[in-house]
């Protein structure tokens, strides 16, 4: 696949029938309440709890896939934002958004963000940067289309405004998704650039800046394969299909259930994952405008 293809996929290809079914995405697996986030908060509440600290004007959100982030984002701000802000590069998805979250929505391409200079008060791009265009150089992947779209940001961004910029890190390398293909993001590249550009930022692990317990063990048909077929024969709905479950949840939700044999419930007990497996992969890295 040429690497530019993932763009025309997201821009032709992405829909929203597929409820994101066809690629792992931490906040789509932890949109509801849930075991795992200190509080019990949804994922998109406890980016608000972690950044938003005073009144805001503008929330940009690059990306929004169904609009679970910022629904719950919302919810938990309460007042405390005046406009939220769409943007992504997909008709499909944006036109699913505009029916489910109040907000002004925009189709438009994350490296070349069609907004004024200082503009934006808070950005959030959550699991996006993975899918932007990279260049080789000596034969070394280089993140170029993650750098754009940070610079873009700190144009966009007022005088004390911040962006938060999550995904899964790592030494820039091609990872295979449904339709497309995406790229780990070098996050030590990025501060390079931020700190040749005398940028201000913080980096961390996602764990710390959502409050997730890493010690819980969970249940997920979208990241562990041997529980496909039984969901399928199950006849789960999509929305119960591509959620996360500690194993006490998914045995208290789901024990009685003809599908869930003894048996099975055994093997789970035997072999459900620590959730760190899944959210170490996730770093942050937010930048300040001062």
């Amino acid at each position: 696949m040429k690497e530019h293809a993932t763009r025309e996929f997201y821009k032709y290809g992405k829909k929203a029938r597929y409820f994101m079914l066809d690629e792992l995405t931490l906040s789509h697996l932890l949109r509801d309440r849930n075991e795992f986030i200190e509080a019990g908060l949804p994922y998109g509440a406890a980016i608000a709890r972690a950044v938003v600290k005073n009144n805001t004007d503008y929330v940009l959100e690059i990306g929004p896939g169904l609009g679970d982030l910022a629904i719950k984002f919302m919810e938990h701000a309460q007042g405390k934002v005046k406009h939220y802000v769409f943007l992504d590069i997909s008709k499909d998805l944006i036109k699913h958004v505009k029916k489910r979250v109040n907000g002004m929505s925009v189709i438009g391409d994350a490296m070349l963000l069609p907004f004024k200079k200082g503009s934006i008060d808070l950005i959030i791009c959550n699991e996006v940067l993975a899918d932007l265009p990279i260049k080789r150089v000596n034969g070394k992947m280089i993140n170029d289309g993650a750098i754009k779209a940070i610079r873009e940001c700190i144009r966009l961004l007022r005088k004390n405004g911040k962006a938060v910029f999550i995904e899964v890190g790592g030494k820039a390398k091609r990872i295979s998704v449904f339709g497309h293909e995406e790229y780990t993001i070098d996050f030590d590249e990025i501060e390079r650039v931020l700190r040749k550009n005398n940028t201000r930022y913080e980096r961390g692990k996602i764990a710390k800046l959502l409050g997730i317990n890493t010690k819980l063990r969970f249940v997920s048909p979208v990241t562990q394969a041997e529980l496909v077929e039984l969901y399928k024969n199950s006849g789960m709905d999509k929305h119960k299909f591509s959620k996360i479950y500690s194993l006490e949840e998914f045995f208290t939700t789901f024990g009685n259930e003809k599908w869930l044999s003894k048996g099975y419930k055994q093997y789970l007990k035997k072999n459900a994952r620590a959730i760190r497996e899944l959210v170490e992969q996730f770093d942050y890295i937010t930048i300040f405008k001062d």
